[in-house]
């Protein structure tokens, strides 16, 4: 009987968080919130505001403002961009949302949006992991893939 009553009961935290997962689909977390992030972080880039840049990335990224200006110098350096010419969004690609439950660290969503981009005319794509836990809501990665081959570049 005391089993049976532990089953139940663990079967029925287990239906709540089900439900609290599947209401709370995005996290918290509009689409258009998360997108705006993705191009705010842009701008700060074509302004070389690095500072910026840095408040919008998610504590747990581990990037300063100055690993993101070296990282951004990398990127244009190997790819040929600059992007103080701006980022032109042609099209959202993908958009995605992952819920994650982890005992004890808690809920957690990952979201990821894929667009089509140009920087400096080279027409290439953007990949960018948001993520919203505990710490925060910011960007965690980003990665540029060129078509022509030329290779990927994350930060």
């Amino acid at each position: 009987m005391k089993n049976t009553k532990k089953l139940l009961a663990l079967t029925l935290i287990f239906a709540l968080l089900s439900l609290l997962v599947l209401t709370s689909c995005t996290g918290g977390v509009s689409m258009d919130e998360s997108e705006n992030m993705v191009k705010s972080f842009c701008n700060a880039l074509k302004n070389d505001d690095y500072e910026t840049a840095s408040t919008l990335m998610h504590k747990n990224a581990g990037l300063d403002a100055q690993k993101i200006e070296e990282s951004i110098a990398n990127i244009e350096k190997t790819c040929g961009f600059d992007f103080s010419d701006g980022v032109e969004f042609v099209q959202r690609t993908n958009y995605s949302v992952m819920n994650n439950i982890n005992i004890p660290a808690g809920f957690s969503t990952t979201i990821t949006i894929q667009y089509d981009i140009s920087v400096s005319e080279k027409d290439c794509a953007l990949k960018v992991v948001l993520l919203n836990n505990s710490a925060g809501l910011g960007i965690y990665s980003f990665y540029i893939n060129l078509p022509s081959g030329v290779g990927s570049n994350a930060a």
